[in-house]
């Protein structure tokens, strides 16, 4: 039975891969159209949340959100071998260097069978890295969406929505949030 899982589990595995690969395609399309303008980057199965936020929920003991901020400083850690370095035992944990603290990896190891298999299944989300060329001359400078100031986080957005739809778009005050540049130019 263990092995059947293991071939579902790897066949899960391989579709996600091939989502992610057939979207990464669909994106070179659009990253094609905004070159020089759009930075558009995957980052597959990156969003660790809901690893992070399963384990909360199992109510380890003495592990909270901070005792687990490993999970999201390290690139290499997805459920499956969490689960395979939990059923290893706590020194498989720790020895693996994702920076465990001995505690953790005791309450981890006291994780009920079904908590590890669900975890198993568990599906991270990939993450889209957005960043806008804020240079206005020939030499191209990308900021990504997080250090932005609002209104180039509206302009970076609406290039997107503007790539592909010909209807018209109706923006009360576009001076507000827009980069005046961005309106002259596109709108």
């Amino acid at each position: 039975m263990k092995s059947k899982r293991r071939a579902i589990l790897s066949e899960l595995s391989e579709q996600r891969a091939l989502r992610s690969a057939h979207f990464e395609r669909s994106l070179k399309k659009i990253k094609r159209k905004l070159k020089g303008q759009l930075k558009l980057t995957v980052l597959s199965e990156a969003d660790r949340t809901p690893l992070v936020n399963y384990l909360i929920d199992c109510n380890l003991e003495g592990v909270g959100e901070k005792r687990l901020s490993w999970i999201k400083d390290n690139d290499e850690v997805t459920p499956i071998k969490l689960a395979e370095l939990i059923n290893s035992g706590a020194e498989a944990l720790i020895d693996n260097g994702w920076e465990i603290t001995q505690s953790t990896a005791n309450s981890m190891t006291k994780m009920s069978n079904l908590e590890i298999l669900k975890m198993e299944e568990l599906e991270l989300p990939d993450i889209i890295k957005i960043e806008l060329n804020v240079a206005h001359g020939e030499q191209e400078h990308y900021r990504s969406l997080d250090k932005l100031s609002t209104g180039q986080q509206c302009t970076a957005i609406l290039h997107l929505l503007l790539l592909q739809n010909k209807d018209p778009l109706i923006m009360d005050q576009p001076e507000d949030n827009l980069d005046n540049a961005f309106i002259a130019d596109r709108i």
